[in-house]
């Protein structure tokens, strides 16, 4: 198959390891290049919301957790977007720490509920 590069791209025309490479490359300088651009691309196509609903909701919660109300703590990390794995539906942004406890948390529910029933008899 011809390859039909542009600057060392095929542009998808075939799938061997050097356009592969090539486009991998591409997109990881694509992404540091244009930051903001990328994050809204993702989330577009993992929640389905509009570009620059991040930085609104973000503005809307103060730029801080929706639970513990602290403020992101690092430079180079966002706050994670939290929705309902069942529905699909956005609940808020989260610190990672209130992310991963809360993702645990509905984990092993009903295991917790067990346990506290138990202990109480």
């Amino acid at each position: 198959m011809k390859h039909g590069r542009v600057n060392g791209y095929c542009y998808h025309q075939c799938r061997c390891q050097l356009c592969r490479n090539a486009h991998n490359t591409y997109q990881k300088i694509w992404r540091r290049r244009k930051p903001e651009a990328a994050h809204d691309i993702r989330l577009k196509n993992v929640f389905g919301v509009p570009r620059g609903w991040y930085t609104k909701q973000s503005a809307k919660q103060k730029g801080v957790c929706a639970i513990c109300k602290k403020p992101n703590n690092t430079e180079w990390r966002r706050l994670a977007v939290d929705h309902d794995h069942k529905t699909g539906k956005i609940r808020g942004l989260l610190c990672g720490k209130c992310n991963s406890d809360l993702g645990w948390l509905e984990a092993n529910l009903v295991a917790i509920r067990y346990y506290l029933q138990r202990k109480m008899l």
